[in-house]
């Protein structure tokens, strides 16, 4: 089995894969972990065909593959067909953010309205990263959206309320402080549309802020994740998904969707 070297995100425990040939899906393993982090090197064992293609019945697949290329599909193995359009103004809150007191660190927040979600939290490249619990409230009337944060874990308060601006996404913080949401490029949280958000979610983010269009994408399933390499180009996304070559997938960027051969969207939050 060939090793392919990818600048990746740090998924708390490295991703790394040492199994050798097999027919058994269980020959890859990711780290069991949901957290996406700063960008590193390390290396992402390539898996074959049969490994690369699973099915499930009630949770979706993050993989699969079809008409000979990897395609990011979670049900067209079993005959799945991709949802409606999700309603992603209700997910407003989900993204990946810039915090300006720490602009080289990063939070990624993931969750559904009125229930409990994580927001993955690094202050800078080298520094410690913490899974943090929060809890989004939304105003059926008004359309408001609050977070509730438990910064305890970090040393900070476990009561912290922020404020959803509606305009554009940012959250305010009672002292002040504003998260901006990074859409800039291909960046951001996905909903995929053969699998359910947020349980099932994709991340998407550039390498090291370059300037090449080299992107690492996390594909969190559930309580597993892995991650591969991808290129931005003009109106087409290239990723490398596991045993095969780079899928290509047509992005339009004012819709925030990227269309996959097999029919499936991604559609950023």
């Amino acid at each position: 089995m060939v090793a392919t070297k990818i600048a990746i995100f740090v998924i708390l425990t490295l991703l790394s894969s040492s199994s050798s040939s097999s027919s058994s899906v269980e020959a890859f393993q990711p780290a069991p972990s949901s957290s996406c982090t700063v960008p590193t090197s390390s290396s992402l064992d390539a898996v074959s065909r049969r490994e690369a293609l699973t099915v499930a019945s009630s949770a979706a697949a993050s993989i699969v593959v079809a008409g000979g290329s990897a395609v990011p599909n979670a049900q067209a193995a079993a005959g799945g067909k991709s949802k409606d359009a999700p309603d992603v103004k209700k997910f407003a809150f989900n993204g990946i953010y810039k915090d300006p007191k720490h602009p080289t660190g990063f939070r990624i927040i993931a969750g559904a309205p009125n229930k409990g979600g994580t927001m993955t939290l690094q202050d800078s490249p080298d520094g410690a990263i913490f899974n943090i619990p929060i809890k989004a409230s939304t105003d059926e009337t008004t359309g408001s959206t609050s977070l509730l944060i438990d910064f305890s874990e970090k040393g900070g308060p476990s009561n912290t309320v922020a404020t959803v601006n509606k305009k554009d996404s940012s959250i305010v913080f009672p002292d002040g402080n504003i998260w901006k949401k990074d859409t800039s490029g291909l960046v951001g949280v996905y909903v995929d549309g053969f699998a359910p958000y947020p349980k099932f979610r994709r991340i998407i983010r550039e390498v090291d802020n370059n300037k090449k269009g080299e992107l690492v994408v996390c594909m969190v399933s559930g309580k597993t994740s892995f991650v591969v390499s991808g290129q931005a180009g003009i109106g087409n996304v290239y990723i490398d998904f596991p045993g095969n070559k780079p899928c290509t997938g047509k992005v339009n960027t004012k819709k925030g969707t990227i269309l996959w051969p097999d029919g499936n969207v991604w559609t950023r939050v």
